[in-house]
């Protein structure tokens, strides 16, 4: 797998019983005594949280697919968290990743109280140490003018005279010619609809 299989799969694609649990603990009954972790958070940290969760789901959507037939709380073994974790730490910085796992752990607590994954709160604090203990590495650089023309010629090439002949290119070249024209933080970007936010 490569970095963009971690791109969070939205909440209206997640399976339906993820969908449910999800409705069901981020929007507790008023003066509920039993409120999950998920409904005590604020309305931004939910969006991590849901955010952490769409991530999780794409990691499994592409290394075990076949888990998404299973109960939510029953596909997050200890091996399969690590393997997602490694697989994080290929693109993002090791705090990034603890926060993500931390909130990942949130919204399973609130699908499945009944099982114990203190050893997710330990895998959060060891990525935190790591992140103390290792500074990040500088990054290539890149011009925004040079993501401009790749994002430019990506949608061009999608398309011929009338027609739309590769939505996926069309929509990878928006992307990057977006972000070259209007950079923001990644999670706000997962945010954005066409449609809904982008209009003609």
């Amino acid at each position: 797998m490569n970095a963009s299989t971690m791109v969070g799969i939205s909440l209206e694609s997640w399976p339906k019983e993820d969908r449910r649990l999800w409705h069901e603990a981020a929007n507790p009954e008023a003066f509920a005594d039993d409120v999950t972790p998920l409904g005590s958070w604020s309305r931004r940290h939910q969006d991590l949280a849901r955010y952490a969760y769409g991530m999780w789901l794409a990691f499994l959507t592409k290394s075990s697919p076949d888990t998404l037939d299973d109960a939510p709380g029953d596909r997050a073994t200890p091996e399969r968290v690590r393997q997602f974790v490694r697989h994080a730490l290929g693109w993002l910085q090791p705090r990034t990743v603890a926060v993500t796992v931390i909130n990942l752990k949130g919204v399973l607590d609130s699908f499945d109280p009944d099982t114990d994954r203190a050893w997710m709160k330990t895998l959060a604090r060891r990525l935190e140490w790591r992140s103390r203990a290792t500074p990040p590495e500088p990054r290539p650089f890149c011009h925004s003018s040079v993501l401009l023309r790749i994002g430019e010629r990506l949608m061009r090439d999608a398309c011929d005279a009338t027609h739309v002949i590769d939505p996926a290119a069309l929509r990878d070249g928006l992307i990057i010619a977006l972000l070259a024209t209007v950079p923001v933080r990644i999670h706000a970007f997962s945010l954005i609809r066409i449609g809904q936010h982008l209009r003609k």
